[in-house]
């Protein structure tokens, strides 16, 4: 019985606690990171071998069968699956249950070193464990009247694309769609038999010819200067001009067994928005940020390059931190719907308003003392805990209605 007198004659005391407790879990929710899911490793990791345009027969037994012989030895391995396209293999590393990923993914990044010599050189590979972060959180879908496939690809390629990479948070930007610029070659094969050439040599030379070389420090006019040789190719004339060999004196040119051209790269996908080619550009975000926030900066740079284009359309495909949003609205509505069933449910029973007004505190300050919580365990606002708390709200009411009709039974028996 003491312990009820004590709370009623130190009523004001704890309201006023109760509002700084709710003030701070009020701070801490609007500051707390948001996400769709929740940082979640699973015991999984995606290896990624590519290899151009090779044919399926080559990925298959060139590539992804020598992966998965090596791989299926890592230890903590469980399952290998993989999947061969044409110059893709993809492969699936399943782990034991609570095994470190992080250290899973070292020791695939070593058996694939032990297979390097194996598979051909100019495969590359890719290493990922798959978490909430590995899929993309955003797509955006870009259109243009003047623009063609090919410049917008490279618009959004090389102009959109490095200021959404520049935002803190993100970490990839994928584009597909739109046409890619590529010089390509067109040899004369008699040409080519006349001075005893293979392509294997004149690709050796392009390749040999596209590139800059450090040479070393210089000393000029006692200052150091930095040495560099070589250059890249940048249009069909600089093409045509490399030596691909030297017979009696005399330079051959490519251009003197074929010619250079600039055409578009193999499309592998084609995009479109409302009938009209696009393209389509999608976003990744890191792993424990504020996903949020960081989609809104990414959502405004958008809107800003789009506005600074004439001609240019955008259209937002999705975002999954509007599911979010929708989640974080409807727990808020849940707790004011809360807090006025308390409020009704009190006054009209009990018809004191001092009932009424603590009645309408329990909701914030359970609320607050859960965000805290929360902040101290370093957990986000997403779906998950988003719907503990909406599953937990109901339980609240309930039993705040049933302690203060006994509070107000013992005081008014006292």
């Amino acid at each position: 019985m003491s312990f009820f007198r004590l709370t009623l004659s130190k009523s004001s005391p704890l309201l006023f606690f109760g509002l700084f407790v709710s003030a701070v879990g009020a701070f801490a929710f609007l500051h707390m990171p948001r996400s769709l899911f929740p940082e979640v490793n699973y015991p999984r990791v995606v290896v990624e071998a590519s290899l151009g345009y090779a044919p399926l027969r080559t990925m298959e037994w060139g590539v992804t069968s020598v992966l998965e012989k090596q791989l299926r030895g890592a230890l903590g391995v469980r399952l290998v699956k993989s999947s061969t396209t044409r110059g893709l293999s993809t492969i699936n590393v399943f782990l034991n249950e609570n095994e470190d990923v992080g250290l899973a993914v070292q020791r695939v990044n070593a058996k694939i070193a032990e297979a390097r010599a194996l598979i051909p050189a100019a495969v590359q590979i890719s290493v990922r464990p798959i978490s909430a972060s590995a899929f993309p959180g955003a797509e955006y879908a870009f259109t243009s009247e003047k623009k063609s496939p090919l410049e917008l690809r490279a618009f959004v390629e090389y102009e959109l694309r490095p200021l959404i990479l520049s935002i803190p948070g993100v970490f990839d930007v994928k584009t597909v769609g739109g046409d890619l610029p590529e010089l390509s070659v067109v040899l004369d094969p008699k040409k080519m038999a006349l001075r005893n050439l293979t392509l294997a040599d004149v690709d050796d030379r392009i390749r040999n010819s596209n590139n800059v070389d450090f040479l070393g420090p210089l000393e000029q006019d006692g200052h150091e200067v930095l040495a560099f040789g070589g250059k890249f190719l940048v249009g069909p004339a600089e093409l045509e001009a490399v030596v691909v060999e030297s017979s009696l004196g005399r330079a051959v040119r490519l251009g003197d067994i074929g010619h250079a051209r600039m055409a578009s790269a193999w499309r592998t996908k084609d995009v479109s928005l409302n009938g009209a080619p696009s393209v389509a550009m999608d976003v990744f975000y890191q792993s424990g940020i504020d996903q949020q926030a960081t989609s809104r900066q990414v959502a405004a740079t958008v809107e800003r390059v789009v506005s600074e284009s004439t001609g240019l359309y955008r259209f937002r495909s999705w975002d999954l931190n509007d599911f979010t949003d929708t989640a974080t609205n409807a727990v808020l509505l849940d707790l004011a719907i809360g807090m006025l069933i308390i409020g009704s449910i009190t006054f009209v029973f009990l018809r004191t308003l001092r009932d009424s007004a603590t009645a309408l505190l329990i909701m914030p300050l359970a609320a607050a003392c859960a965000f805290l919580a929360m902040r101290a365990f370093h957990l986000t606002i997403n779906l998950m805990t988003l719907g503990g708390l909406t599953a937990a709200i109901g339980l609240v009411v309930d039993n705040a209605v049933i302690v203060l009709e006994m509070f107000h039974h013992k005081r008014s028996v006292d």
